[in-house]
């Protein structure tokens, strides 16, 4: 069941990064391809298109800076919430037995 339930996990994961993969490309070729449209005027689609595209692409980027930052520090935070919890634990009311029926 373990071994089964990995699997789906992986599975997961990997269609996840084709799919964010599939969007860096497709909005590429987007952006690419409708570089030198004949712009409309103020309410023009394809520049509204872009600068969705160009908001997503961003987005993205950014959470691929995020991503590293934070898998760097957890394991630094979560090693000090054991060090500094009861018998190991994390620090909770229950582990300092606190009394909250006041």
């Amino acid at each position: 069941m373990h071994r089964k339930h990995m699997n789906a996990r992986r599975l997961t994961v990997l269609l996840v990064c084709v799919c964010i993969a599939a969007a860096f490309l497709a909005s590429d070729w987007f952006m690419l391809s409708h570089a030198g449209h004949d712009c409309t005027g103020e309410h023009c689609p394809i520049c509204a298109h872009m600068h969705a595209v160009e908001n997503l692409l961003r987005q993205l980027y950014m959470a691929g800076i995020a991503a590293p930052v934070v898998l760097l520090c957890l394991p630094a935070s979560f090693a000090s919430a054991c060090r500094d919890g009861a018998r190991g634990g994390l620090v909770t009311p229950v582990a300092l037995k606190v009394r909250m029926d006041y």
